[in-house]
């Protein structure tokens, strides 16, 4: 049991249901429900752990989907509106125009793309579940680049800047503790298993569902002003039962982002080689990905390789976390754009630099990740599937809460035993307070208490001010098998709410490029 010493009650975390639906052109994906205006139109999207912003497909020109594409294509990119082919701006009016942009949140790793920019409403489930949170002035990008078919959600509180560096519009997230929503700056989120009887993806806003894991004794830095900032250290990975029997597959320990935006591994050219060879795995030079033959694909579904991630803060020593995966986590299937046709893939890519070591949203599969971003810590643990077990959602609390601990656990004594000690108590109780009553009547029989004369004006009571408690604010529980881990001032983010903008501003985002036209895929590179 927790005592938490506050103003007012904190506000519970928020679980974010999936649509229960599986999709993806790169995978099969747990997806869900935003709608987006005024009236709302929905989508159903994938989450960014990396972006603070809201993606959607746009039906501006040329659209995100064409009388070229399949007659499917808004089903494919998670289009809910069936009169449009995408996010119509026009038809919405709450919408502020901006200006269009590139995404720039992973060209490094070549899924690039532009936005048509602004603010609008956005709303966490579909337009038949209107009773989750909606919240206006969010920032936006209509997108029709099939680098990412579906939009994305995004849950990092990264503010993005407009015309001026020092007013910056919060994140959903952001908005969402702004706005006493949510407890914290915090998320636990895992991506769903569509290979375990379609367990679904979590995502938990201001805390995390602690029956989806097996807590470790392992907290992570969040570099919360870096572009890349969850890291972590892979020492080594290693794989059983592969065409090649047990293979050590990353010949030296790296550093890698945790990053649900994109679905691969992104690993060193030599660790990809090793993966080639045992796992049967074949280069596509035109796609950059590496496919599964038939016969190769039937093999490995009876071997049934497993394959274990060493992890740590660091790329060598500390303290380590093995997370295990079997092979059915990599058997994926990779469709149109890609591939007119739904082809093997293994999701692994050659990374030619460490700025490129990724662990995507297939790593998130078989992990639970929970930020903290108001200590800037994170951790990742084992997923664990047991549909049996309820939900236990519990809330990271904010660094100002002062937090007690109190024992859960009932006396182990008997019942005699609790009612003698309590009569011993009351009795205990009774004699202190006659002990009291005969020391104030002796102190009253030798010091008289002195007259008031009529003329004596009294003194006002002073106010007596007592200091807040703070407490430990290091004490809130984090998901470390139980420990306390330490926290730290939150710094980093003003939460300052965004000011109206006017139809006709321009907004610059962060001193991003504009580009003139929407389809284009390549882009400046500028920060944002």
């Amino acid at each position: 049991m927790k005592i938490h010493r506050r103003g007012s009650p904190n506000p519970a975390p928020f679980s974010f249901t999936p649509t229960g639906q599986w999709e993806g052109n790169d995978g099969n994906w747990s997806t869900f429900g935003i709608r987006v205006g005024t009236p709302a139109q929905s989508f159903r999207v994938q989450i960014s752990t990396a972006s603070g912003e809201t993606w959607v497909p746009s039906i501006d020109s040329p659209g995100a989907c064409t009388p070229s594409d399949s007659a499917n294509c808004t089903t494919l990119r998670g289009i809910l509106n069936n009169q449009t082919a995408g996010f119509s701006t026009s038809d919405s009016a709450s919408w502020i125009l901006g200006d269009i942009y590139g995404l720039q949140l992973e060209d490094s790793l070549n899924y690039t793309g532009n936005g048509n920019y602004g603010f609008d409403t956005v709303g966490l489930g579909t337009a038949d579940n209107a009773t989750a949170p909606s919240l206006s002035h969010q920032v936006v990008a209509g997108i029709v680049t099939k680098k990412f078919m579906f939009g994305m959600f995004g849950v990092r509180p990264r503010e993005t800047n407009f015309v001026d560096a020092t007013k910056p519009q919060p994140s959903f997230l952001s908005s969402l503790r702004n706005q006493t929503l949510i407890p914290s700056l915090s998320f636990g989120y895992s991506a769903g298993a569509s290979y375990r009887n379609n367990a679904p993806a979590s995502l938990t806003l201001g805390g995390y569902d602690a029956s989806l894991f097996t807590p470790n004794n392992i907290n992570f830095t969040l570099n919360v002003n870096a572009t890349r900032e969850m890291m972590v250290g892979i020492q080594t990975i290693l794989a059983e039962n592969t065409l090649a029997g047990t293979a050590s597959l990353l010949p030296k320990g790296i550093k890698a982002s945790l990053d649900s935006t994109i679905p691969e591994l992104w690993l060193p050219v030599e660790a990809c080689s090793i993966f080639e060879r045992s796992f049967g795995l074949t280069f596509d030079n035109r796609t950059e990905r590496y496919l599964v033959n038939d016969t190769t694909h039937t093999k490995l579904l009876q071997l049934n390789p497993s394959i274990t991630f060493k992890l740590s803060v660091n790329a060598t020593g500390g303290t380590t976390l093995n997370l295990n995966f079997p092979y059915a986590a990599f058997d994926l299937q990779a469709s149109y754009p890609i591939y007119s046709n739904r082809t093997n893939y293994f999701p692994l890519r050659r990374a030619f630099n460490d700025s490129q070591y990724t662990l995507g949203r297939t790593f998130l599969q078989e992990a639970y990740l929970v930020a903290d971003y108001e200590r800037e810590k994170f951790s990742i643990s084992q997923r664990v599937f047991n549909s049996a077990t309820q939900p236990n959602l519990v809330a990271v609390l904010p660094v100002e809460v002062t937090e007690i601990q109190v024992p859960t656990s009932a006396s182990t004594l008997s019942i005699g035993a609790i009612v003698g000690i309590s009569i011993g108590g009351v009795i205990l109780l009774l004699l202190a307070a006659f002990g009291i009553w005969k020391y104030y009547i002796y102190q009253q029989k030798k010091c008289p208490r002195p007259v008031k004369k009529t003329k004596d004006v009294p003194k006002e009571d002073e106010e007596v001010v007592t200091p807040r408690m703070r407490g430990d604010p290091n004490a809130v529980e984090m998901p470390s098998g139980g420990e306390k881990y330490k926290g730290f001032p939150y710094e980093n983010f003003k939460f300052i709410k965004p000011p109206e903008m006017d139809a006709g501003m321009v907004p610059e985002i962060g001193g991003k490029m504009l580009r003139a036209e929407l389809p284009a895929d390549n882009v400046y590179n500028s920060k944002r």
